[in-house]
């Protein structure tokens, strides 16, 4: 199998779905083209115009009805959040416990936070990590809406974790699809445009189900709509293996990725370097994609610090950032978003906290887009 094809039956019938819309779309993107030069600009219509139509999964960046947030464990980080997403969009805590619920509410509360847009819902759980473990939501080609429930790959020793998208869908009256393969989101990323990516260690994480590429390559375009699909390098020595680590996408054909200094790290700096240059050869329905290159913080004490595990919501920005990293580095991932993304409201999270349990703002969120019926969870 070819890496960027996706072979199943059910995902052709995705993808002449979305042909079907992105031919409609194209006089459009023809005209807009004649008037919008800043590639931002042109970025941000793209998206607006392509996610309002296009059927399967959903990229992060997409309109979003709810952000899905899991924060026992780092109040502080939650409490900036919320501040961001005041007025831009709902949220959404899962929580163990009514206890904890008072205590962030205590939280921000005392912070002079307005509470009016999180609403509180509890559910066993064995970790923060909803970015991984969460529903993955998709629309159908019919318009219909479903979660896709992939096996949680430490559903092992983490079981609550591995029911949460069931139980969600229940509490939605949505229809599940179990997918039989074990993935974490934070090793799931996708432009919008049928393009998705991971690391190897998606054959790791499987191995002992015998799956070939082509067999993985076929699933994620029966259930999740790709139609093509770039397997990425691991990080070395780096311990999720998951490829939010050091990518991004923006926009259809807009992605960022992580770059550290050959000094500092040479092999991955390497490794980064070829992955830029990869997914710089790949073309998109809006022309080639547009890869910009990040700093990744120095590993000086053994932390995975990164600038692309982002969280997204309604042209808001929430960036992890360090109490420890060098100021002048932090500015420079800071202001490359600033660039990119000019209209956008861009929120630092100080992360201090989750990055030593490895794991920043897509691990601790996830976007729930705008189309999925949350009227039960937002009452």
């Amino acid at each position: 199998m070819r890496p960027e094809r996706a072979l199943s039956r059910r995902g052709v019938l995705w993808a002449a779905a979305a042909g079907v819309i992105a031919l409609l779309l194209a006089a459009s993107w023809r005209e807009m083209q004649a008037h919008l030069d800043p590639p931002s600009i042109v970025d941000k219509t793209i998206a607006e115009a392509t996610l309002a139509s296009l059927p399967g999964y959903a990229p992060d960046f997409a309109p979003a009805g709810a952000l899905l947030v899991s924060p026992t464990d780092d109040p502080e980080a939650f409490a900036q959040i919320v501040a961001g997403a005041h007025r831009r969009v709902p949220v959404i805590a899962l929580v163990p416990s009514t206890s904890v619920a008072a205590h962030l509410k205590a939280v921000l509360q005392a912070r002079q936070l307005p509470t009016d847009g999180v609403r509180f819902v509890t559910l066993p759980l064995d970790t923060v990590w909803v970015g991984d473990y969460g529903p993955m939501f998709i629309r159908r080609p019919n318009g219909s809406v479903a979660v896709v429930d992939p096996d949680y790959v430490a559903s092992g020793n983490r079981p609550n974790d591995d029911r949460v998208p069931t139980e969600l869908a229940r509490r939605l009256a949505l229809p599940v699809q179990r997918m039989p393969l074990f993935l974490e989101r934070g090793n799931f990323l996708t432009n919008g445009a049928g393009l998705c990516a991971t690391t190897h260690a998606i054959y790791l994480r499987n191995d002992h189900l015998g799956y070939t590429p082509q067999v993985i390559g076929e699933m994620f375009g029966e259930y999740l709509g790709m139609q093509r699909w770039v397997q990425l390098d691991l990080l070395e020595g780096e311990p999720t293996g998951h490829v939010d680590l050091y990518l991004a996408f923006l926009a259809p054909n807009l992605a960022v990725v992580g770059q550290y200094n050959p000094k500092d790290d040479p092999e991955n700096a390497r490794r980064l370097d070829a992955v830029a240059e990869r997914l710089s050869a790949l073309q998109t329905p809006h022309g080639p994609l547009r890869v910009h290159r990040i700093p990744m913080p120095p590993r000086t004490d053994g932390v995975w610090r990164t600038y692309t595990n982002v969280l997204i919501a309604n042209q808001t920005l929430f960036v992890p950032v360090y109490s420890d990293v060098d100021p002048a580095l932090q500015r420079r991932a800071l202001d490359l978003y600033a660039r990119l993304l000019p209209d956008w409201k861009i929120v630092p999270v100080t992360c201090d906290r989750m990055i030593r349990q490895a794991g920043a703002l897509h691990c601790l969120a996830m976007t729930v887009p705008a189309w999925v019926p949350l009227d039960p969870l937002l009452k």
